[in-house]
């Protein structure tokens, strides 16, 4: 694995790892079961703990649901459709846990009739509660730097919404409730076919503390080409300003640029995606240009971006991929320190040897 960090990350990686002591316990080395549903697979987890007590932590998830587990193929398909957003809240450092569907793609709870003679009735999960729905994945969570609020956001899709959407839940209690969710982003509207949205907040006490932003990118499947993307909230989720580009426009980002945000300590947004220049508008082709990661980073609240090279080489790693086998995608994981302004972690895959810097 590459990374291009400053001093501090080794401070950043001892303080997640006391963190996840501190949440176990000095007497608890059990696994817990955070989703408890043996009929599902979760997959793409987020975690966010809250800044004002550690023992609060929110766990996200996409659901897959195979419809019953006699379905040998595992097709994960049924009536909520290909997969949904769940969270999960535990406030005793993660030996009980609590939550659920969070997915509001669909119409409603399925409505089961009471069959004795139907033999596979008793494996058909109780968590498919949104018929109608097509897919509800993509997930994460922020909290405030006071702890007393979260929001979680989630893609959906389906019947109940006639629209592909970013859902945006509040909770006011650490995870264990969430409000009716406002729509962040409405495809039919923007007009832009998106992907892995996912939120960021700035808890830097300063002039735009408790902004929220939703970063996300173009899809792999959509006719125009690759972009990120950036809209952000100044009342605590309730509205949604303008799509703003992030990336430069310049045909140099990736079909799948993989971006992520985060936030430094001075309310600085970052927003790490991959480039490399367009071969083809196929998304079958594979990537032939070299592959670079880029950072953009905002001061003045989302309005302007500059732009700054992380590595303009990287060495793909073709197993194992994301998606499927033809993609070129590289995934990266970005961390700020949240002490010291303008200090940055970024690591990915590489078959390359290590930078020196």
């Amino acid at each position: 694995m590459h990374s291009r960090s400053s001093k501090p990350a080794a401070v950043i990686g001892l303080f997640a790892l006391a963190s996840l002591a501190n949440l176990a316990g000095a007497s608890d080395q059990a696994v817990h079961d955070v989703s408890n549903t043996p009929l599902r697979a979760e997959g793409e987890p987020t975690v966010v703990v809250n800044p004002a007590d550690p023992e609060n932590v929110i766990v996200g998830g996409n659901q897959w649901q195979p419809l019953t587990n006699s379905n040998i193929a595992n097709l994960s398909i049924g009536p909520s459709g290909v997969g949904d957003c769940a969270a999960w809240a535990t406030h005793d450092g993660g030996l009980t846990w609590s939550g659920g569907l969070l997915s509001k793609g669909g119409l409603g709870k399925v409505v089961l009739p009471a069959l004795p003679d139907a033999p596979l009735l008793s494996e058909i999960p109780k968590e498919i509660d949104d018929v109608g729905n097509f897919f509800s994945i993509d997930q994460n969570a922020v909290f405030d730097r006071t702890g007393k609020d979260a929001w979680y956001q989630c893609i959906n899709d389906g019947a109940g919404v006639a629209d592909i959407v970013v859902n945006v839940f509040h909770s006011a209690d650490g995870g264990k409730s969430w409000d009716t969710p406002v729509v962040a982003y409405r495809e039919s509207r923007e007009g832009i076919q998106f992907d892995r949205p996912f939120l960021a907040i700035d808890n830097s006490g300063g002039p735009r503390d408790g902004t929220l932003y939703l970063t996300f990118e173009t899809i792999f499947y959509q006719a125009w080409l690759p972009a990120v993307y950036a809209k952000k909230s100044t009342d605590r989720g309730k509205t949604w300003g303008p799509t703003v580009r992030v990336d430069a426009g310049l045909q140099e980002t990736m079909w799948d640029p993989r971006q992520y945000p985060v936030m430094g300590a001075n309310g600085t947004l970052y927003v790490v995606y991959n480039t490399a220049l367009l071969v083809t508008p196929y998304y079958g082709d594979p990537q032939l240009t070299p592959l670079g990661i880029k950072i953009a980073r905002s001061t003045d609240g989302a309005k302007t971006f500059q732009r700054f090279v992380v590595d303009e080489n990287v060495r793909h790693a073709p197993s194992p991929d994301e998606a499927f086998v033809y993609f070129t995608e590289t995934v990266t994981a970005i961390a700020a320190d949240r002490a010291h302004a303008g200090r940055l972690a970024v690591a990915w895959p590489d078959t390359g040897s290590t930078p020196d810097n």
